[in-house]
């Protein structure tokens, strides 16, 4: 099924797939104490039904408040989970500096990784290595340059994707502070991702439009 999703990528780019950006805002923490770690994108406490933007996350990937981090946690001024934040109060980020991914929800979907936001939490100059897998097959991979604690756009415009994982690297840098175990984990906001139609949706609306196709032309020789 993947392979027809592959062949039919550029026909799905006419029927208009539009990117998505996960903000990582709107999640109801409301029922939650605050947590210095944050809390797991994975976690079907949280998330009923799971599936965080349509995706199947790891264990390791949280969410937590950066907006008053520092203040809430009498955290280091300066980390970067306060000062790495792009929209609004929240951001995701690997706990315990573990390798984290997220992947499509079912086996036949596939999508497009445009960009990202990265920054370093406690580690100014980390570096993370970010990998695309397709079927279980690398596709694509990269690392980073140094990362500061503030935010940083990058585009990867990786297409056909059904997974992407991220792992942090130590890097030459520098930690702020050793008040935090997690020093070389990495902060990230505003996942811009497209998803690809799966080939069902794409067959329906070529048999549509064949349809349509016929008629017209039934109405022209008329």
């Amino acid at each position: 099924m993947k392979n027809i999703a592959l062949a039919l990528s550029l026909t799905v780019a006419a029927f208009g797939a539009s990117a998505e950006v996960l903000t990582f805002e709107g999640i109801p923490f409301t029922n939650f104490p605050a947590n210095l770690n944050g809390y797991g994108l994975s976690n079907t406490a949280v998330f009923s039904p799971p599936g965080y933007g349509n995706l199947k996350w790891s264990a390791d990937f949280r969410v937590l408040e950066g907006a008053n981090y520092t203040t809430r946690n009498n955290a280091p001024v300066g980390n970067g989970y306060t000062n790495a934040l792009v929209s609004a109060s929240y951001v995701a980020t690997n706990g315990g500096a573990a390798p984290v991914s997220f992947e499509a929800l079912t086996d036949d979907a596939l999508f497009n990784f445009n960009s990202v936001y990265l920054g370093a939490a406690w580690y100014n100059g980390l570096q993370v290595a970010v990998t695309g897998y397709r079927d279980g097959q690398v596709v694509y991979n990269t690392v980073t340059g140094p990362l500061a604690y503030t935010a940083t756009q990058l585009a990867f415009n990786w297409v056909n994707v059904d997974k992407v994982s991220f792992a942090s690297i130590d890097g030459t840098g520098t930690v702020i502070d050793n008040w935090s175990t997690y020093n070389h984990a990495f902060v990230m906001d505003d996942l811009n991702i497209t998803p690809v139609p799966e080939p069902t949706t794409v067959s329906m609306l070529l048999a549509g439009l064949g349809l349509v196709g016929a008629v017209a032309r039934r109405r022209r020789q008329a």
